[in-house]
């Protein structure tokens, strides 16, 4: 069995990574699991940080985090994003980590995950964070979850996902024109039969950019299919749309480009193309909007919506997360670039008109 010292620096470290997402640990039969330990050890484990002023024992015989193993009181930012794993998760936390490093040295980001709406740990990181970093995913939260987000608590902003209208901070790294943006880089490329897919799961912002598209379409004079053949939440968009685009070269031979709502619809779209012999960016050309800081590394590199730096706007929220006594938001809640620039990815061919 591990001695005491053992799991109280197991225990300390788990308490200073910010890995407990509320205000107070776990049960004890849960802590034993965790660290290996028998309840006496948990037991005296507990009572040693209480004597330091780390924990408390409440009323309830819960253990409250009182501050930080170091001394002073523990500052925490929840970084929440759902369970589903994607390149533009590790972009944003990748971002908050580089800059809570450089401008709050000792701050605690704890990287956690949902499974839905109903998951406990929502109100939890209200409890016990300073501030939470939400990256809603592709379903909007529902009316009763914004209250408790926008109410008293730690402070909440959104990644990606627009929730200004319940008085939420949103950062977004494109503007809605970003679509338009591709759309118009494609089209300068010499394409006139263009199609929009879609595999990622229905929701308001995946609706807006495909009726951007078609309205696009009717103002251009362009002629080319809206294909929309969305997956379950939390489903990998990819393998779908590989079989997607395979329908979509037999029924539209003709179209000589297709825009994808997202990466990952835009990498299975590519793998068929390579399964029917062709090649992307010479035979069909492929973009999507957000290339999620991974276009230079697909093969062929993805023509989408340029870059936009998140660290600065990430900068502005954390300050004002940790600045608890004047917690009032300065400025537009959504916060995102007038306009964004187009990159001109491997995988778009030019080509002549007509």
């Amino acid at each position: 069995m591990p001695t005491i010292a053992s799991v109280q620096a197991s225990l300390t470290r788990l308490i200073a990574s910010g890995a407990y997402a509320g205000d107070r640990l776990p049960a004890e039969r849960e802590l034993c699991q965790v660290l290996g330990a028998s309840r006496t050890t948990v037991r005296r484990v507990i009572d040693r940080l209480a004597e330091a002023g780390v924990v408390s024992r409440g009323e309830t015989g819960r253990v409250l985090i009182l501050r930080g193993p170091q001394g002073g009181s523990l500052r925490r930012i929840a970084f929440l994003a759902p369970a589903f794993e994607s390149a533009g998760t590790v972009r944003w936390e990748g971002a908050l980590r580089r800059v809570a490093a450089r401008r709050h040295p000792g701050l605690h980001i704890a990287s956690l995950r949902f499974t839905g709406w109903e998951d406990p740990v929502l109100a939890e990181v209200k409890r016990g964070c300073d501030g939470v970093f939400l990256l809603p995913g592709a379903q909007p939260p529902p009316a009763r979850l914004l209250e408790l987000l926008a109410g008293p608590g730690a402070a909440v902003a959104s990644l990606e996902g627009d929730l200004s209208a319940a008085g939420l901070p949103s950062l977004r790294l494109y503007p809605a024109s970003s679509v338009e943006t591709v759309l118009d880089g494609v089209y300068a490329h010499g394409h006139r039969r263009i199609g929009w897919l879609n595999t990622q799961p229905e929701c308001p912002v995946t609706a807006a950019n495909q009726e951007t598209c078609r309205r696009w379409m009717r103002e251009r004079g362009v002629d080319g299919p809206i294909v929309s053949d969305p997956v379950i939440p939390f489903e990998d968009p990819t393998p779908r749309a590989r079989e997607a685009m395979r329908r979509c070269l037999r029924a539209h031979p003709d179209v000589t480009a297709w825009v994808c709502s997202v990466m990952q619809t835009a990498r299975g779209a590519i793998r068929a193309i390579h399964d029917q012999g062709l090649v992307a960016g010479r035979d069909v050309s492929v973009a999507t909007i957000d290339g999620e800081f991974q276009e230079d590394l697909n093969v062929p590199s993805l023509a989408c919506a340029a870059n936009v730096d998140p660290e600065p706007h990430l900068a502005l929220c954390l300050a004002w997360m940790l600045d608890g006594a004047t917690r009032a938001w300065s400025g537009p809640l959504l916060v995102q670039p007038a306009s964004c620039a187009f990159h001109a990815g491997e995988s778009l061919a030019r080509r002549g008109p007509g």
